[in-house]
């Protein structure tokens, strides 16, 4: 006997995996659309029975009664220690100047606290990332940039040789593949 049926997913491209996945989902949903109404009907008698038991044959209205008004003198006390709260917050700040924008840091003024120069602060500034020792006392022993080694290529990087496409007269491959002239070609957008 022969299989009809042939199971090779490895051969299957995203687009057909992601589709028969999304495809297989749906179906699921569909399927469990339709027993929703035996669940409707099963809950409803549930819920019907439960609710006459509860509420009606063990008294459970006037537990609810109770229940609220606990829950209310509960709240009441926390709105009432929330607004005692703020009344003395206002009454013991109500005199007290706020504190404005805080003044501009400039380069001389960063330089005079590191005890440095302010073309070194203006040369930190431009880093993304430094690392400062310090002393005992705090100032500054030592500053050097530190840089980051990432396999992600940062977001604003452009590439400027195409990954896959036709090698031709008109094109090249690549840095260092081809003629100068092909590339001033490929630059004018020839071939593309």
């Amino acid at each position: 006997m022969t299989r009809f049926i042939i199971d090779r997913p490895d051969l299957q491209s995203m687009t057909q995996k992601y589709g028969f996945g999304s495809l297989t989902l749906l179906l699921w949903v569909a399927y469990l659309y339709l027993w929703i109404p035996l669940i409707s009907v099963m809950a409803w008698v549930i819920g019907v029975h439960l609710f006459h038991h509860h509420v009606i044959e063990r008294g459970g209205l006037r537990q609810l009664a109770l229940d609220l008004r606990q829950y209310g003198v509960v709240v009441c006390v926390m709105v009432a220690v929330y607004l005692a709260w703020a009344v003395s917050n206002y009454l013991r700040f109500r005199h007290t100047r706020r504190l404005g924008n805080a003044p501009e840091v400039t380069r001389a003024m960063l330089a005079g606290h590191f005890n440095v120069e302010e073309a070194e602060v203006e040369r930190l500034q431009s880093l993304r990332i430094c690392e400062m020792s310090h002393d005992e006392q705090g100032n500054v022993v030592a500053m050097r940039a530190l840089v980051l080694r990432s396999r992600l290529r940062p977001v604003g990087v452009v590439r400027r040789w195409p990954r896959r496409g036709r090698v031709g007269p008109n094109l090249t491959r690549g840095p260092g593949q081809g003629s100068s002239a092909s590339y001033a070609r490929w630059r004018q957008g020839i071939g593309r």
